[in-house]
């Protein structure tokens, strides 16, 4: 296996992404103090709303600005308590007049910011709660009959674009290393097809992922914006840099602007897709031309985000059922054959091919008082001696399972293709008496969407990066890796290792 270079752990992971200090245009920010008496800061664009110049809008009360009825509103909403972010129709006072403007309301260290939206951005009049609600319903109904990963990915990718108009839609998975894969995408004939492909963790770097588990989507609808700084540039409250993370109009890093124009997007949004709580996966959504949603837009992508969350959990714990259904059988089934065997070894023996079936293994082994028994595709004996070893003096006395052996155990490169992955059960480790699953290596090629050791470029004798030019097919052939043992199989073989410790002990006794 050829390894790549992982910059999402090296450097991308540590970037301070809320520090921006600034917004994306298309609306004003507004930072309160808890008392709702004073407007702490502001963006630099807020005569765009009320009509006044920054350095009188900063610092004033805030009923010089905002109506009574509004200013209760933020108390009442303030003393009810909410999470994350809460819609709300605000009236601002403007020279001529009052206008009604559409808000996102959030919570901060110092007090509570405002985030308004500005409609000069905004060509279309606003859709009706039914048109909405429809809308919701039928993409709710469609995604709700998929029966497998697949094809919720599919539908949900399809039933997006056609709510969003983005030219493309695509759900992406995350692994365990964090580098995400598409499994589903609906685009037009011009964009180009990512399906399929992998790309690098450090796409969406750890500070970026820690954010999707607090705040449902990124929109940033014209990556050609102007940023807009924040008036004062130091929080007076804090004496620092206002934490933007949870504005949805905070100001990206200028390498992910220049991740889009290389992938020739000019608008990108992206949602999260959870599970268990953690993020799963992303849909990310791209325009070829500047492309605002509203919050009200904004809010859709995020019920069907929302929604798809909840398929991808429903259709996961009802595998993990029928997994732990079949294994709770299997281990009833040779527990029911074992418990009056004289020997462990006569019972290893006389039910070896039940263990295999049980283990989900291509091969096992058992190591007993010097003695070693197999069934299957294992390797040879000497080299199960030398890893009971090895196991051994790791002082292994949980199970421990690997799908990736020759990585952490170079000897085991040998015999990869039998037994690149292990799941060893250590019944008397002291005595090196162990049941070993085995998994043979399973050579895979990885497309890439583009060369994953260019994923981030550094200027000579500097800090400054960039990220890669291509998105070109990379293909990567990973050698040495068994399929992974899933949670429930893992769990099931623990309860299987107790019994046996515990047979073991009575047959002594």
């Amino acid at each position: 296996m050829t390894d790549h270079k992982n910059y999402d752990a090296t450097f991308c992971g540590r970037l301070p992404i809320h520090q921006t200090n600034s917004i994306q245009p298309h609306g004003v920010l507004l930072l309160l103090d808890k008392d709702i008496e004073t407007i702490v800061q502001v963006s630099e664009n807020v005569r765009q709303l009320l009509k006044r110049p920054v350095q009188e809008v900063a610092g004033a009360e805030a009923a010089s600005y905002i109506t009574a009825a509004s200013r209760e509103a933020l108390r009442t909403a303030r003393e009810e308590g909410f999470e994350g972010k809460l819609p709300l129709t605000l009236t601002f006072k403007l020279p001529d007049g009052e206008e009604q403007v559409f808000c996102l309301l959030h919570t901060a260290a110092e007090g509570l910011i405002i985030e308004a939206e500005l409609k000069t951005f905004y060509s279309t009049p606003p859709r009706t709660f039914i048109e909405i609600y429809q809308r919701i319903r039928q993409a709710m109904q469609h995604i709700n009959q998929c029966s497998d990963l697949e094809e919720v990915a599919r539908v949900t990718a399809r039933e997006l674009k056609k709510i969003t108009g983005f030219d493309k839609v695509m759900v992406y998975r995350f692994d365990e290393n964090w580098n995400g894969t598409v499994l589903a995408e609906e685009a037009e004939p011009q964009m180009e097809a990512y399906l399929g492909l992998t790309f690098p963790a450090s796409d969406i770097p750890k500070p970026a992922r820690d954010m999707y588990e607090k705040n449902p989507y990124r929109l940033i609808p014209n990556r050609e914006y102007t940023p807009v700084k924040l008036y004062p540039l130091l929080n007076p409250l804090s004496n620092g840099f206002t934490n933007l993370l949870n504005a949805d109009l905070r100001s990206v890093a200028s390498v992910h602007v220049e991740y889009l124009k290389n992938m020739n997007v000019m608008a990108s949004m992206s949602a999260r897709i959870l599970f268990q709580d953690r993020l799963w996966g992303l849909i990310a959504c791209h325009h070829r031309t500047a492309r605002y949603l509203s919050f009200e837009e904004c809010a859709v992508v995020e019920m069907i985000s929302s929604i798809l969350s909840q398929k991808i959990a429903s259709l996961e714990n009802a595998e993990a059922v029928r997994l732990r259904q079949e294994l709770n059988s299997r281990f009833a089934a040779i527990v029911e054959n074992m418990i009056d065997s004289t020997g462990m070894v006569e019972a290893f023996m006389q039910h070896a091919g039940l263990l295999k079936e049980f283990l989900h293994a291509s091969g096992i082994a058992l190591c007993w008082e010097g003695q070693i028994e197999t069934e299957g595709s294992t390797p040879e004996t000497g080299d199960i001696e030398t890893l009971v070893f090895w196991l051994r003096q790791k002082a292994r006395q949980q199970i421990f399972h690997q799908p990736q052996l020759p990585l952490v155990f170079e000897e085991s490169k040998a015999y990869a293709d039998s037994a690149s992955g292990i799941l060893a059960l250590p019944i008397q480790p002291d005595r090196g008496n162990y049941l070993i699953a085995f998994r043979p290596e399973m050579i895979r090629t990885i497309s890439w969407g583009g060369n994953p050791n260019e994923a981030v470029q550094f200027e000579p004798n500097s800090t400054v990066y960039h990220p890669r030019h291509s998105f070109q097919v990379w293909q990567q052939t990973v050698h040495h890796t068994a399929k992974s043992w899933h949670q429930e199989e893992i769990a099931a073989a623990e309860q299987f290792r107790g019994f046996l410790v515990q047979h073991t002990l009575n047959r002594l006794n």
